[in-house]
C-alpha cells in the first residue's frame, strides 16, 4: 500500500497551497482557516483532511481558477503561516499518539480492558485474551464482574464510585479464566476520559508460585537451621556425656591398679581390685566401640556379609551369656523360639543380627529393674520379625522417634543415673536397615517396651541344611571326651600363652601346639593331622593368617579355625570367612565369648558303637 502523505510532506513541495476561495462567501481563506472547518474536525485522519481540502478547491470557479486549484498564490502574513504549521504539527502529533497507543494496545504484554463507567468492556487487547484463555465473543460487551471470583470481590469490590471520583484502585483479584481456572492477577483500574474507564491485568501466576517456592525454601532453611542446632546441642550433650562415661571406668582401672601394689593385700582384695579393673576395661572397650561402629555406620564404611546363620542357636548364645547377669539383678531372662532347627537357618548377616539383638538386650536390661527380658521371634510373611520384652521404667509416647536418633536418650537425666552414651538404638536401627528391615517400639511410660524389628527370612535349601547337619553329626561321632589338640598360630608370647590359660580351664586334657607364624603352621599340618583347632593370628612374619588359614583348610578341610585378631574391621571379618576361617574373635578376648566359641567346636562327645 501507497504510503499517505503528511501536510508537512504536502507543504513542502514545489507548488504550495496557500490560498483557496470560499464560494459561498466569495472569500478566499488561508490554509489555516480551513483547517479550524468543522468539517475538518469530523476527519479521521491527516489523508481523509488533504482529500477534503482538495475537494474544496477543485469547487472553485473565476478568473483565478487555475491558480486556485494548484495552490499558487502568496501569503504575505507571517503570523497566518506559523499558525497554520502549529495546526498542521498539533493534527499530527494527535496521529502519532493514536497510532503509538494502538501499538503498545495490541503487543503490551499485560491484560488491557477499555470500557464505561457502567463496567461493560467494549474492548480488550490480545494480551487480556492470552492471559485469561477466553475468546472475544465471551469478553465484550460483558460486565467486568463477570471475570472475577465472587470470594475477591466480596473481600474487595471493584469500586466504580472510586473510578468514576479519579481515584485509581489497585487490588489483588482472582481472576477466573477459561474452565474455570483461577488465576491470580494485579487489576489497576482507572478513569479513562468523560464516560470510560481503563484497566490494566497483570498475571501474578509465575510471582506467586516463585513466592511459594521461597517460602519452602525458607521454611527448609528454618528447619535445617534448627536441626542443626539441634544437632550442635545433641553433639555438645554427647561429648560432656562420652566424657563422663570415659572417665568413670579410668577411674576405676588407674585406681585399682594403682591399690594392686599394696604390699599388704589379702588375696580376696586383690581379687576384687582384679575384677574391678576388669569390668571397668570391659566398659570401656564397650564405649570405645560404640562410638567407631556409629561412626562407620554414618559414613557408610560397612558392608552386609550374608552367610548361613543359624537363629536358634544364636538365640540360645545370647540367652547363655545375658542370663547371668539377668540372675544377678533379680531379672527372669527366657527365649522364645517358634521355628524348629532345620527351619531356623537363613541367609542373613550374622553379626549384625547379633549386634542388634545385643543392643536391645543391653538397653532392656540397662532400665528394667524389676520383673524380666524376654527375647523371640516369629514368622510373619515373608519377615522375621523379633522381640525383645522388659517391664523396666517405658519410653512415653512423645520419645518414640528421638529414641533411635544418634546421642539421643528419652530423658537427659537418665544417662546419670542409667549412665550410657545414647548410641545402642541407633546402631541397632542402622543395621536393621542394613539388613532390609524395620524397627519400631510399642511402650509407655512406667510400663515396659517392647521393641521389634523385621529381617526378610531367607531359609536355606533343604539339602544344604541336611549337608550341616550332616557335617555336624560326623564330627561329633569322632570325637572322644576333652581330647582334643589346638594349635596356636600366635608371634606374642603373652598373647599365646594367655590362650593356653583360658583353655586348659575348661578343657584340662587338651593338648596345645604352639607355632610363631603361618608358614610353621602349613608345615605342621602337612606331617599331622590330628589338629582339632587352630586359633589363627592375622599379622605375622613370613605368612600372614589369610594364607595360613586358607593353606591350612585344604589340606584339612574339617579342622575349624578361629582367627583372633587385633583388627576388628569388617573388612578383616569378610576375608576371614573367604579364607575360610570359621570364627572371628577380637582382642581384647573377652573370656566368656571365648568360651561360647570353644564350645561350639570343641563338643565333648563319647565315642558311641554303630551296630
Amino acid at each position: 500500500m501507497e504510503k499517505q502523505p503528511s501536510y508537512k510532506e504536502l507543504l513542502s513541495e514545489t507548488n504550495h497551497l496557500r490560498r483557496v476561495l470560499d464560494l459561498e462567501r466569495s472569500k478566499w481563506l488561508s490554509l489555516y482557516d480551513l483547517l479550524q472547518d468543522s468539517r475538518v474536525k469530523e476527519c479521521n485522519s491527516i489523508y481523509e483532511i488533504h482529500k477534503f481540502i482538495e475537494a474544496q478547491c477543485a469547487t472553485i470557479k473565476g478568473e483565478k481558477e487555475e491558480r486556485a486549484y494548484i495552490g499558487i498564490t502568496e501569503i504575505r502574513s507571517v503570523d497566518c503561516e506559523e499558525r497554520t504549521f502549529q495546526r498542521i504539527n498539533e493534527l499530527q502529533d494527535f496521529t502519532d499518539d493514536q497510532d503509538k497507543f494502538k501499538t503498545i494496545f495490541d503487543h503490551a504484554g499485560d491484560g488491557i480492558l477499555l470500557g464505561n463507567l457502567t463496567g461493560i468492556i467494549e474492548k480488550a487487547n490480545p494480551g487480556f485474551y492470552s492471559i485469561c484463555g477466553l475468546e472475544e465473543c465471551e469478553v465484550i460487551n460483558k460486565h467486568l464482574r463477570l471475570f472475577f471470583s465472587v470470594d475477591s470481590l466480596v473481600e474487595r469490590p471493584l469500586r466504580f464510585d472510586l473510578v468514576d471520583n479519579g481515584t485509581p484502585v489497585i487490588f489483588e483479584r482472582i481472576m477466573v479464566g477459561k474452565n474455570g481456572e483461577m488465576i491470580p492477577v494485579e487489576m489497576n483500574t482507572n478513569r479513562l476520559g468523560r464516560n470510560h474507564f481503563i484497566t490494566i491485568i497483570r498475571d501474578l501466576s509465575v510471582r506467586k508460585r516463585v513466592e511459594q517456592q521461597l517460602i519452602s525454601v525458607n521454611d527448609q532453611l528454618l528447619l535445617a537451621k534448627e536441626k542443626a542446632e539441634e544437632s550442635d546441642q545433641l553433639k555438645t550433650e554427647f561429648l560432656t556425656n562420652m566424657s563422663h562415661e570415659i572417665r568413670t571406668p579410668m577411674n576405676g582401672i588407674l585406681g585399682f591398679a594403682k591399690m594392686l601394689n599394696e604390699p599388704e593385700l589379702s588375696c580376696d582384695q586383690q581379687k576384687l581390685y582384679t575384677n574391678i579393673i576388669v569390668n571397668s576395661s570391659n566398659q570401656l572397650l564397650k564405649i570405645i566401640d560404640d562410638i567407631l561402629e556409629i561412626s562407620k555406620l554414618e559414613t557408610k564404611q560397612i558392608q552386609v556379609f550374608v552367610k548361613e546363620t543359624n537363629v536358634n542357636d544364636l538365640m540360645m548364645e545370647l540367652q547363655a551369656f545375658y542370663k547371668e547377669k539377668a540372675h544377678a539383678n533379680n531379672i527372669s531372662f527366657t527365649v522364645r523360639n517358634t521355628l524348629d532347627d532345620f527351619q531356623s537357618i537363613i541367609y542373613t548377616d550374622e553379626s549384625k543380627l547379633r549386634r542388634i539383638l545385643e543392643s536391645l538386650i543391653d538397653n532392656a536390661l540397662r532400665y528394667t529393674y524389676q520383673g524380666y527380658v524376654e527375647i523371640g521371634y516369629e514368622l510373619k510373611g515373608n519377615d522375621l520379625q523379633f522381640f525383645v520384652k522388659d517391664t523396666g521404667i517405658g519410653i512415653s509416647q512423645e520419645y518414640h522417634e528421638i529414641i533411635f536418633d544418634r546421642f539421643s536418650q528419652a530423658d537427659k537425666r537418665l544417662s546419670r543415673k542409667y549412665q550410657g552414651l545414647g548410641l545402642g538404638l541407633s546402631i541397632a536401627k542402622k543395621n536393621v536397615v542394613l539388613l532390609g528391615g524395620e524397627i519400631s517400639v510399642d511402650s509407655e511410660f512406667g510400663q515396659g517396651a517392647t521393641f521389634c524389628f523385621t529381617i526378610p527370612y531367607r531359609p536355606c535349601p533343604a539339602e544344604k541344611v541336611k549337608g550341616l547337619w550332616a557335617a555336624k553329626q560326623k564330627m561329633n561321632r569322632e570325637k572322644n571326651m576333652n581330647q582334643f589338640n589346638v594349635m596356636i598360630v600366635e608371634d606374642d608370647r603373652v598373647s599365646s600363652l594367655y590362650f593356653e590359660t583360658l583353655l586348659k580351664v575348661k578343657y584340662p586334657n587338651v593338648k596345645v601346639i604352639h607355632v610363631k607364624d603361618g608358614l610353621e603352621a602349613v608345615e605342621y599340618c602337612q606331617l599331622y593331622k590330628d589338629i582339632d583347632l587352630v586359633l589363627m593370628d592375622l599379622k605375622m612374619s613370613r605368612m600372614n593368617g589369610f594364607d595360613a588359614t586358607q593353606k591350612i583348610k585344604n589340606l584339612l578341610p574339617e579342622v575349624k579355625v578361629i582367627i583372633q585378631t587385633a583388627s576388628a574391621s569388617e573388612e578383616d571379618r569378610y576375608l576371614s570367612k573367604v579364607c575360610g576361617g570359621d570364627d572371628f574373635i577380637s582382642k581384647p578376648v573377652k573370656k566368656e565369648l571365648f568360651y561360647k566359641m570353644l564350645k561350639k567346636y570343641l563338643v565333648p562327645v563319647p565315642i558311641t558303637v554303630e551296630k
